[in-house]
């Protein structure tokens, strides 16, 4: 090529090669700019927050991520006030070096690029481009500063996971996470999210040097929890230089004027814990900005604290009390304008009964005040509009009782007086030192509970000697006070204490009085609560005329709970045992706990349509309940009386009578219900119409109609019985197909088919007997082999075979598969004495033989192993047994009469039809 052609292209190059070089240049200073903007970073992959609470501290809050810029070298750290932190000043921290050295970075790498970026024009312009050594070189150099930078990352990592793991190891706990862009946190690869993963909150508990040294060693570092005194104080100053500070706790030990100020200069510091350690009043009155802050067994007295500079932004304080014999104390508050949430209390100081006062005024965010039920109270609230309640505090309450001893079982305070707070809604306190008591101008005051119980290892006792000063000042205070919609003065003694106070006070629409020893003549000083709604007397010196009384008394009353303390003087009304509740159309709920209704032979419910009582009966004379179709079941353990009368039971969860008194007008009451759940006539005088009309529902658990006029016909219409648990079908015509039926959903766990015509081994084959644990078949023949399958597939319990022949192969069937069978009814039957011999050899089986012939030698073998009982005997044992196990009070209990299936003892009502009708076996 000519010279003059060569110098023509390098004038052409020019141009184009002073193009590139901009291009180039231009691309690092948008990289660098980007690079360096500050952005909103963002948690992401958090973890281990929880490891780093303890009951010591506070609940942890989530720290909030600071904006930052710089890259790879961080110059600017930024914590912007936000809506979370509203009272935060911003902190900010600037380096200039860091800016300097990625400026300086930036333009080393624009420089390389643009020297290499000539020379490769150069090169282009002899028209020969091939790849150099110079361009391997470049290559390289750049691939390895990305692939140092991923390693410098990883081993970042690794650091943070090895120092986890001996955090751990030493007891502590370790809160991670990843801070990266907010615009990437949804998009970047877990695979780098992984290295990113650093080390931000830590709690550790009586740390080595070395392991405190490389905890602080981390310059993203938001949460540390210290405690203990076996490290070096001058390590905690390092944290100084951390800007992220947020949550710090040093406790357990003390702190000298270093330390103190390393707090004090902490710019992002929000919630500190200095729980037993030196600080006093003086060394945090610098503090700025704290929004929680735990005092609690400091040299912070209560009393030096009025408001200091910190009380503008603290959110929750916690501080601690004197201890019995120590000096008189006082906390007294206000016009703190964040406080919300105020903790008085200790962790081991015992009881002091020296009171405390706590004087609160004008705290517009106060909601919730803790105090230390080991401490006594004279407190003093004004002008707190959003407090809520006051809560006990009983922090390790066990180590703190002496044993033998005892503490509150609430709130100790001799004086209680809130003033104007508007959102005021409960107050629990303990009694016995009461002095005063006063609420006013509290609107959403609900509930008053009044304690007189204290805490022990072993249970809670009552206090029984109360001073009647004390008595008076509650009930005057009550009385005088702006609310409470309820007060609870259960087991409160208050026998002869005058309670005509409380009727001052038109509020009260629920007293509870239970166990308080009060009787009739001091309920009457309350006639005055008209509106009351509630009312519980439980365990109270009732007499024949309370019941009345109250229900006259209280028209609006809806909820009635009483019981004598001493059963056997409980008459109510003017005729002993009679309950008579008329025309009273408020009344829901009339509970007579720990007793049952059975004790009333008289019984009179007209117009009281609200009225849900569960009436279970015993032996009535007269019953009429008419315009009360919301009784919540009704069940006679007497024959039905024929004069009673009894309309429209349209919510009845059970209905429980027999006797011929139970005629088709009687059912006509229960015709209409839904929720019949025990349906029990035992013996009745009903048509087949009245039968086919009862109200059998899917949900129907028990059913037992024995003696009735069923049939299989009837049986048919009925919906299947999925849920059902009991059946008594004894003395009817049905047979095999009703309860093929019936239980579609597998046979129930309890069935008596005693003489009917059911073919048990037409049963279908197909039945789920895995729940059956009592069958009962008197003079119901069943074979060998069907016996087999019900005792191979069911767990049986008991078995009543009593009127058939027990032949060989029915034995044998026993013998082999006797499985869970514990007892065996066999009365009136005809036995191979040699089978039966080996039944009762091979098996622990138990049996009530009455009218079964047995050689003497052999009744007297079972007789002196206990082998023979009669089923009664067996079943009230096994009540017993099964009602201590569930912890329930002993009930009266026969087989197919248990609570939760017929309700009443069929077998007395069997006996009478018999008596009467002596029916030959079907």
């Amino acid at each position: 090529m000519k010279p003059s052609e060569n110098a023509a292209k390098v004038t052409e190059a020019a141009p184009s090669l002073q193009r590139q070089t901009w291009q180039v240049g231009l691309l690092v200073v948008a990289i660098t700019v980007l690079s360096n903007l500050p952005y909103k970073y963002a948690n992401s992959a958090n973890s281990g927050y929880a490891a780093i609470e303890s009951v010591v501290d506070f609940p942890i809050q989530m720290p909030p991520v600071p904006r930052m810029a710089g890259w790879p070298f961080r110059y600017l750290i930024q914590y912007p006030s936000d809506d979370a932190y509203a009272n935060r000043s911003p902190v900010s921290r600037f380096a200039v070096v860091p800016l300097a050295m990625n400026l300086g970075l930036a333009l080393l790498v624009a420089i390389t690029l643009a020297v290499y970026s000539r020379r490769r024009s150069n090169r282009g312009q002899t028209g020969v481009r091939t790849l150099s050594i110079g361009d391997l070189l470049v290559l390289t150099t750049f691939l390895a500063i990305g692939f140092a930078w991923w390693q410098h990352l990883g081993s970042l990592a690794k650091r943070d996971a090895d120092l986890q793991q001996r955090i751990r190891s030493a007891g502590g706990g370790v809160a991670v996470s990843a801070w990266v862009p907010q615009f990437l946190a949804e998009r970047i690869p877990s695979s780098l999210r992984d290295r990113l993963v650093r080390i931000h909150s830590v709690r550790i508990e009586h740390p080595k040097i070395d392991l405190l040294q490389s905890i602080f060693e981390l310059n993203e570092l938001q949460v540390v929890r210290v405690g203990g005194n076996e490290f070096d104080e001058s390590q905690l100053h390092s944290l100084g230089s951390n800007p992220h500070i947020f949550d710090l706790r040093v406790a357990g030990r003390p702190l000298d004027a270093g330390t103190i100020e390393m707090i004090q200069s902490l710019p992002n510091l929000r919630t500190l814990n200095l729980m037993r350690t030196s600080v006093d009043a003086q060394d945090i009155q610098g503090l700025t900005g704290i929004e929680r802050l735990n005092l609690i067994h400091s040299d912070v007295r209560p009393s030096e604290i009025e408001r200091p500079e910190w009380s503008r932004s603290l959110v929750e304080l916690r501080i601690g009390h004197p201890g019995p014999g120590g000096e008189p104390e006082s906390l007294l508050l206000s016009d703190w304008p964040r406080l919300k949430t105020l903790a008085v209390e200790e962790f081991d100081t015992l009881a002091n009964s020296d009171a405390m006062t706590v004087r609160l005024q004008r705290m517009p965010m106060l909601e919730e005040v803790r105090l230390d039920t080991f401490q006594k109270f004279a407190l003093e609230l004004g002008d707190l509009p959003k407090l809520t309640k006051l809560s006990d505090s009983q922090i390790q309450w066990e180590a703190r009782v002496p044993r033998g001893g005892k503490s509150p079982g609430q709130i100790w305070c001799s004086t209680i007086e809130i003033r104007n707070a508007p959102e005021f809604e409960e107050l629990y306190f303990f009694m016995p030192d009461m002095e005063r008591l006063i609420l006013r101008e509290t609107p959403k005051f609900k509930g008053a509970f009044v304690g007189a119980y204290y805490k022990t290892y072993r249970n809670q006792p009552y206090e029984t000697n109360i001073k009647p000063a004390a008595i008076q000042a509650v009930l005057e205070g009550l009385g005088a006070s702006d609310g409470p919609e309820l007060i609870d003065l259960d087991a409160v003694p208050l026998a002869n204490a005058d309670l005509s106070p409380l009727a001052k006070n038109a509020r009260i629409r629920d007293l509870r009085l239970s166990q308080t020893g009060t009787t009739l003549k001091q309920w009457k000083s309350l006639e005055d609560l008209t509106e009351l709604v509630r009312l519980d007397l439980h365990e109270s010196q009732s007499d024949e005329k309370a019941l009345g009384w109250i229900l006259d008394t209280f028209p609006k009353l809806q909820h009635l709970s009483i019981s004598p303390k001493n059963d056997d003087n409980f008459f109510m009304r003017s005729n002993e045992t009679t309950l008579e509740i008329v025309d009273h159309a408020s009344i829901r709920e009339l509970d007579l706990k720990p007793f049952s209704t059975e004790i009333f032979g008289d019984v009179r419910i007209f117009n009281s349509p609200s009225l849900s009582i569960a009436l279970s009966l015993g032996y009535v004379r007269k019953l009429e309940i008419i315009g009360a179709n919301s009784i919540a079941g009704l069940s006679l353990q007497s024959p039905f009386p024929e004069n009673a009368t009894i309309e429209r039971l349209d919510s009845a969860n059970f209905f429980a009578v027999g006797g011929p008194g139970v005629t088709d007008k009687t059912t006509e009451a229960i015709e209409g219900c839904k929720t019949m759940d025990t349906l029990t006539l035992a013996y009745p005088n009903l048509s087949t119409e009245a039968i086919e009309r009862l109200p059998i529902g899917p949900t129907t658990s028990s059913l037992s109609l024995p003696g009735t006029l069923v049939t299989d016909e009837i049986a048919l219409k009925w919906p299947k019985l999925p849920f059902v648990k009991h059946l008594d079908f004894r003395d009817t015509a049905i047979t095999e197909k009703t309860i093929n039926h019936l239980c579609s959903g597998g046979i129930p766990y309890r069935m008596v088919l005693d003489r009917t015509k059911v073919d048990v081994s037409d049963i279908s084959k197909s039945m789920d007997f895995s729940q059956l644990k009592a069958l009962s078949l008197a003079n119901v023949n069943i074979g060998g082999e069907t016996m087999k399958r019900i005792l191979k597939d069911a767990s049986l319990e008991y078995l009543n075979l009593s009127g058939n022949t027990l032949d060989d192969d029915l034995l044998s069937a026993l013998i082999a598969s006797a499985g869970r069978l514990e007892i065996l009814v066999m009365r009136d039957c005809t036995v191979d004495e040699k089978k039966f011999t080996e039944l009762a050899n091979q098996t622990r089986i138990v049996f009530d033989i009455d009218g079964t012939d047995f050689p003497t030698a052999l009744m007297t073998r079972l007789l002196s192993s206990q082998r023979i009982v009669e089923v009664e005997q067996w079943q009230m044992q096994k009540a017993i047994t099964q009602q201590q196990q569930s912890g329930q009070s002993m009930q009266w209990f026969r087989f197919g009469a248990a609570p939760t299936d017929a309700l009443i003892d069929i077998d007395r009502f069997a006996d009478l039809y018999n008596q009467v009708s002596a029916p030959e076996p079907l």
